[in-house]
Order: structure tokens, then C-alpha cells, then sequence
């Protein structure tokens, strides 16, 4: 364990710092980024020590680049801290945030008033599996910075998760395994992937979804007080699903536009 990780370099050299770690335990304090930075980690767990929660800042040059976490690896990120703010993602696939045990906003209340606002600078990128997400029991993770990327986003904790006005960027599929996912701020989402599982989502508006299962019988999504729009098909296993009586959801509060539901290669 270490009082700081550091990475960085000055952004006007050209270089680039580089940390790659696999299969390891990163434990400090903080983890502070400098200039034009990467860091990948390959099943690595990234915190303070004795469980504890990192902050993230920066002591110097601007930070730009990204931090990326595959492969199970876990970031227990608790606060940032930040005194300016380049082009900086953090990328998650198959890989968990574990932000505390109470409630966290990721926007602009995060981050000095030098790096706001923080949406044009910061983002978070999903790739495969996505960003695995689990807010405790009664808590909500908001996210109000785009949410982007070809990967999806899971919700494993009792809490919520809720996504402020367009954030919702991934295409991916979204699975609320546990917990609320709450889109009734997010605006419409276009084109969205929804996966099955035993949490609800809650407040969003579709327009030509795909609602995608695992096989027939299996999980489902539960929806509350969503709206469909344009053409919502249903696929199985990703494939075509033929077979008729099918349940594709389950729905508490109001559901509009299940008349838009196709199984995938009917009209």
C-alpha cells in the first residue's frame, strides 16, 4: 500500500504514461493523474487500503487520457478531485465501480469550477459486458456525464441507478439485475438494448428498442411506467423468436406502446 499512485506526464513532451496492470491489488490513498496519462487494468482491484475508497485527482498538469478497468477488476472510487480537467474517460468492461455505501452524484458537483462544465471533458465509456454498478439498499448513483460507448451497463445492488437528461449515450445492453435503473430523466433513448433481469426499469422512453432474451421461458425485464415508440423488437438468444404466448415482460405501473413489440422477423 502507498500514501499515491501517480501517473503522469507533461502533455507539452508528447509523451504518454503508461501503467498496465494484471491480476494484481492497486492500494493508496489516491490515485493521481497528471497530463496525458493511460492506465489499463486486467483483473486488478484499485482502492485504499483495508477496503477503503481512493480519491481521484490531480496535483499538476491537466489530465487527459483514460483509465480503463476488463475483466472483473473492481475500482473502489469514493471522491475526485480535480483542479483542471482535459479529455478524460474512464472505460469499463466486465468491471465494477464500487463507489461507497451511500448516495454519489457523478457531474459537475465533483469536480472545482475549473473543470466545469465537466460533460464536455469527461465520459464514461462502456465496452463489452459494460460498467457494473451496485448502490446500496435505499441509495442512488446518479450519472450525469455521457454514458457512451458499444458496451452495455448492469445494475447488481439494491439501490438506484438514475441517468440525468442525455447521459444515456451506450448502445449496449442495459440489465438491471437488482435495484432501479431510472431513465424518467434521461429523455428518449434511440436504439437501446434491454437485457433480462430481476430489477426494474423504471421512467424511460424507447424508440425502436430491442428487447433482448436470453431463451424462451427464461428471465424477462420488468419495466415501470415506460413508453414504447417506433418498433420494438424481441429477440431470443439472439436469434428470431418464433413461438407464440411468449412473456417478453413484466410491467408495474403503466406501459405504453406494447402495441410496437414484434418478435424479431414477424411483421
Amino acid at each position: 500500500a502507498q500514501d499515491n499512485i501517480g501517473l503522469g506526464m507533461n502533455t507539452g513532451d508528447g509523451n504518454i504514461a503508461t501503467v498496465r496492470g494484471k491480476n494484481a491489488s492497486f492500494e493508496a490513498t489516491r490515485l493521481r493523474i497528471s497530463g496525458l496519462s493511460q492506465a489499463d487494468f486486467d483483473n486488478c482491484t484499485v482502492g485504499a487500503p483495508n477496503n477503503g475508497y481512493i480519491k481521484l485527482d490531480n496535483p499538476s498538469y491537466t489530465p487527459t487520457g483514460h483509465l480503463r478497468f476488463v475483466n472483473g477488476s473492481v475500482l473502489r472510487l469514493g471522491s475526485f478531485e480535480f483542479n483542471a480537467l482535459g479529455e478524460f474517460q474512464m472505460v469499463f468492461d466486465a468491471s465494477m465501480w464500487d463507489f461507497g455505501t451511500g448516495d454519489f452524484v457523478l457531474g459537475d458537483a465533483c469536480f472545482k469550477d475549473a473543470c466545469r462544465p465537466v460533460a464536455d471533458k469527461f465520459s464514461l465509456k462502456m465496452e463489452g459486458v459494460g460498467l457494473i454498478v451496485a448502490p446500496a439498499d435505499g441509495k442512488k448513483l446518479t450519472l450525469d456525464v455521457p454514458v457512451i460507448g458499444e458496451g452495455g451497463f448492469v445494475n447488481r445492488g439494491p439501490g438506484t441507478v438514475a441517468f440525468a437528461s442525455g447521459r444515456y449515450g451506450f448502445t449496449g445492453k442495459l440489465v438491471a439485475e437488482a435495484g432501479t435503473i431510472d431513465l424518467s430523466a434521461a429523455g428518449t433513448i434511440g436504439k437501446a438494448t434491454i437485457g433480462a433481469g430481476a430489477g426494474v426499469i423504471s421512467g424511460g422512453t424507447f424508440h425502436n428498442a430491442t428487447i433482448a432474451l436470453d431463451s424462451l421461458g427464461g428471465a424477462v425485464p420488468t419495466f415501470a411506467n415506460c413508453t414504447f415508440t417506433g418498433t420494438t423488437r424481441v429477440t431470443v438468444g439472439g436469434e428470431p423468436a418464433q413461438a407464440e404466448g411468449v412473456t417478453v415482460a413484466n410491467c408495474t405501473g403503466t406501459l405504453t406502446g406494447v402495441d410496437t413489440f414484434r418478435l424479431r422477423g414477424w411483421k
